[in-house]
């Protein structure tokens, strides 16, 4: 069985830029943000490892997202496991 990586984009400031909710909110939908990357981790959907691309374009990468690296960070990469299977 072979693994390939496929790259993806996840555009943070589109789900939290939304000028009508609060900074409650906000911050609720980062918390929901990371839980989500978290379980997709745990579950084997994709790698433990992001690309965090700020609004200036300069980029971190890092292995555990939490709220402030998020709130700086205008998109994210990670990288979805792909397995297929031999013929």
């Amino acid at each position: 069985m072979c693994q390939y990586n496929l790259e993806k984009i996840f555009y943070v400031q589109d789900c939290i830029n939304l000028s009508s909710i609060s900074n409650q909110k906000s911050t609720t939908i980062k918390k929901l943000i990371i839980e989500s990357f978290r379980n997709m981790v745990k579950q084997g959907f994709i790698e433990n490892k992001f690309k965090l691309v700020r609004k200036d374009g300069s980029f971190k990468l890092v292995s555990n997202l939490n709220t402030l690296g998020i709130t700086k960070t205008e998109y994210i990469y990670f990288y979805e496991i792909i397995y297929l299977g031999t013929l």
